[in-house]
């Protein structure tokens, strides 16, 4: 049987970088469009107030959307959002969802809503939105820059929805917990299965990791969820 030649396969790939490329591209203009939104409806005189949750991933902020208008406002986040603290020893955050699974948001005229956003920290070497503390942040307009941030959320969703991820955990802490740890490896100082390994060892005794599978064994675990951190970065490419 005559074998593909190089020029084939070669050809073959490009096709698919160039599909990944129009994808993350296309994943990057929605979330600049809900960026650009949340600034025209600001515009207009809705108000966000964020309150902190204490941590780094997960639920990390309250939002609350205030409408002074006589007319209703409706406010739909996009996964992959970024929120830029006027703090700047606070981390950057990056939205995973805001609400009931993204559902658009209905500010009623003179009212106001809160809603939960689950996230996760773009800054491991800063603090994260503390608990109770009330914050101010900016909608990032051109999330170009973090396109690959916004792809690992996205992937994220996506293999959780699909059951690709392993069962250590709980879902929603599984996906929280993997991702994290794949943003953290496209930090200038990137994050490594050795570092998941003594996380694992210091944090044994927190409820959530002593009730994972592997929960005797830290290696076996950070093994395992490196599997899904990989995975995850993986996607990203496809």
């Amino acid at each position: 049987m005559k074998r593909p030649s190089i020029v084939r396969w070669l050809g073959v790939l490009l096709v698919l970088c160039l599909a990944a490329g129009a994808r993350g591209q296309d994943a990057v203009s929605q979330v600049n469009a809900a960026a650009s939104s949340f600034q025209a409806l600001a515009a207009q005189g809705m108000q966000a107030t964020f309150t902190g949750q204490g941590k780094f991933a997960g639920h990390i902020l309250q939002m609350k959307l205030t409408n002074p208008t006589g007319e209703p406002m409706v406010l739909k986040m996009q996964p992959g959002m970024i929120l830029v603290p006027e703090d700047k020893s606070s981390q950057r955050m990056i939205v995973e969802s805001a609400g009931d699974k993204n559902a658009p948001i209905t500010i009623p005229p003179g009212g106001s809503v809160e809603v939960s956003i689950r996230g996760y920290c773009l800054d491991s070497d800063k603090l994260p939105p503390g608990a109770n503390r009330v914050m101010s942040y900016a909608v990032l307009q051109d999330v170009t820059p973090f396109r690959e941030a916004v792809l690992t959320v996205l992937a994220g969703l996506e293999l959780s929805a699909g059951d690709q991820y392993g069962h250590e955990f709980l879902p929603v802490l599984q996906r929280t917990i993997v991702v994290q740890r794949a943003l953290w490896t496209q930090e200038p100082d990137p994050y490594t299965q050795d570092d998941l390994y003594m996380e694992l060892q210091k944090e044994m005794a927190n409820t959530n990791f002593s009730q994972a599978a592997h929960a005797g064994d830290p290696e076996k675990l950070a093994q395992a969820i490196w599997r899904d951190v990989q995975l995850t970065l993986k996607a990203l490419h496809q």
